[in-house]
């Protein structure tokens, strides 16, 4: 085979790449505002934007990729650039949110990357355009949602 050859079937692979990458990230943006469109007006805690999913230890999956990431009062949702997997995280099951520059035995030039503990030593990491954001608006709702949980509690417990 000739090198130019070669070279041209190169080329080819990396632009059939780029387009189906390209397709992905369309798909999933539109796929996020029909999920948007959806939601209750006051709903949407943060907009979708551009985010990483970094992997879990478990439930998850370990497989790292970029796609859009936004936050509501009952879950994260995660919308993958390519495939279905699709990841939703419950509000309410998020016990603590922590930050490190490794997650997962990776190290990403510094960045601190937003892991979310969840029960049954579950972690799940993120990297987000503003942690301090992300963090303090997970912490303020998983507060609220413990408020909450401890209210109803203390109610049926009045009743009885």
């Amino acid at each position: 085979m000739s090198p130019h050859l070669i070279t041209l079937i190169g080329v080819t692979g990396l632009v059939l790449l780029l387009m189906l990458l390209l397709r992905g990230r369309k798909e999933a943006l539109e796929q996020v505002k029909r999920e948007i469109a959806g939601l209750v007006e006051g709903d949407l805690v943060i907009a979708p934007q551009r985010g990483s999913f970094r992997g879990s230890t478990s439930k998850y999956g370990v497989i790292k990729c970029d796609g859009i990431i936004y936050l509501t009062y009952n879950e994260l949702v995660f919308h993958p650039d390519l495939g279905n997997n699709i990841v939703r995280i419950d509000t309410s099951e998020i016990k603590e949110i922590t930050e490190n520059t490794w997650f997962l035995g990776a190290y990403r030039g510094g960045r601190r990357v937003l892991i979310l503990n969840l029960p049954d030593q579950v972690q799940v990491g993120f990297m987000v355009i503003d942690n301090e954001q992300w963090k303090t608006k997970l912490e303020a709702i998983t507060d609220k949602n413990i408020c909450s949980a401890n209210l109803s509690v203390s109610t049926n417990n009045d009743h009885t």
